[in-house]
């Protein structure tokens, strides 16, 4: 069982380390994005969002406002999403006994317990972060009398982010399980 969990944990490590990279990648590439639409011309990052977000054609200003709220949600969501990405690695590393904070191979541990209420916060902010940009959205687009094919898209997508914040929930509840984990060991081997 041990070498199976090595194996597990190894390819866990390896695996969570790409798509962290992938995250830090995207979030360099919105933030190229967000600064270009600050400082160059604005209207040139206009088709690339109107191919992002199909049947947006509002008036320019508008346009523009809805493409600096995707770049900067966009950005926000990767950095989020990268440190969930790093915190899933350190959680493997901590419970395989080969990180500096960890007590032995055991994933019942007061730092994967820490990490865990910080993977549930970051899921539950990023879905804030599309909450807020699909508002942004909504609202625009009910300002310039877009179609309601567009904006119903948009309220629809708004509820699979609510429906998204259950993964977060879930962490949280992980999380509480974990530490009656670390109590249910430390009880046993004050027994044995």
């Amino acid at each position: 069982m041990k070498l199976g969990f090595e194996r597990m944990s190894r390819w866990a490590r390896i695996f969570s380390s790409l798509f962290e990279l992938t995250q830090w990648l995207g979030a360099g590439f919105a933030f190229v994005l967000a600064a270009g639409t600050i400082w160059l011309d604005a209207s040139a990052f206009l088709e690339f969002t109107q191919a992002l977000v199909p049947g947006l054609a509002p008036p320019v200003p508008i346009a523009i406002l809805i493409t600096y709220a995707l770049y900067v949600s966009m950005f926000f969501g990767c950095v989020l999403t990268a440190k969930i990405w790093q915190y899933i690695r350190k959680i493997f590393e901590i419970s395989a006994g080969n990180a500096p904070a960890s007590i032995g191979p055991t994933p019942f541990q007061q730092e994967n317990v820490r990490l865990l209420k910080k993977i549930a916060s970051y899921a539950i902010i990023i879905q804030l972060i599309n909450v807020a940009y699909l508002l942004i959205r909504i609202f625009s687009a009910a300002v310039v009398h877009s179609s309601a094919t567009f904006i119903a898209t948009n309220i629809m997508e708004l509820f699979s982010c609510f429906a998204s914040l259950v993964f977060g929930l879930i962490t949280f509840c992980l999380a509480h399980f974990f530490a009656y984990g670390i109590q249910l060991q430390l009880d046993s081997d004050g027994l044995v």
